[in-house]
């Protein structure tokens, strides 16, 4: 929230112009700006390109490469990163959890791919979050945890089933024996003509 005075050199940034070799000094203070919410067709159009976006997408895995910690996202079957350069605590994300639905905010940076044309109809190849703080990861949901019996328990649970199966296949080849003896004995007896 904080206003600046920036002096810097116009350059050709990736998608929109930045300034390099840029200095600036605090002019005044205001309030924390809120972030756009904004779906992620809106963001491949490069509207939102360097500034403060917010949307919902799912945790596929967290990161440490270098100073920075990265997430790895997936909003809308789309995958990209969102990054934060490491502060004091290297382990801001320790409790998040692979598959957890969030909502992430942060500096949208366009990545154009090289077939970049002016037009409606184009779409940004990705982009990635630069995340000021821990805080710009809100927890909506945790994945559902599945736990499984232990192993010997599920061997218990097997053997006792095919212990069943077996105990019942032998009751019934003893029923099958007494049938036939049954019939044997209760057979009429056939009268043999005789020649």
């Amino acid at each position: 929230g904080d206003q600046v005075e920036i002096l810097g050199y116009p350059a050709k940034g990736e998608y929109t112009p930045v300034l390099e070799d840029a200095i600036y000094r605090k002019v005044g203070t205001g309030a924390e700006p809120k972030a756009d919410v904004v779906d992620l067709n809106e963001l491949l159009t490069g509207v939102h390109d360097c500034r403060l976006v917010q949307f919902p997408a799912r945790v596929l895995d967290r990161v440490q490469r270098g100073l920075n910690q990265f997430l790895l996202l997936q909003s809308s079957e789309f995958t990209f990163q969102a990054y934060l350069p490491k502060k004091a605590n290297a382990e801001e994300f320790a409790t998040l959890e692979n598959g957890s639905e969030v909502m992430v905010a942060g500096i949208c940076m366009i990545e154009r791919g090289n077939n970049w044309q002016a037009g409606e109809k184009w779409r940004a190849a990705s982009f990635h979050l630069l995340m000021r703080s821990p805080r710009d990861v809100q927890v909506l949901q945790t994945p559902s945890t599945v736990t499984l019996p232990d192993e010997p328990l599920i061997i218990g649970a097997l053997g006792a089933i095919t212990l069943g199966a077996l105990v019942w296949a032998a009751f019934l080849a003893r029923k099958v024996r007494q049938q036939k003896r049954m019939m044997k004995t209760n057979s009429p007896i056939r009268a043999e003509s005789l020649t």
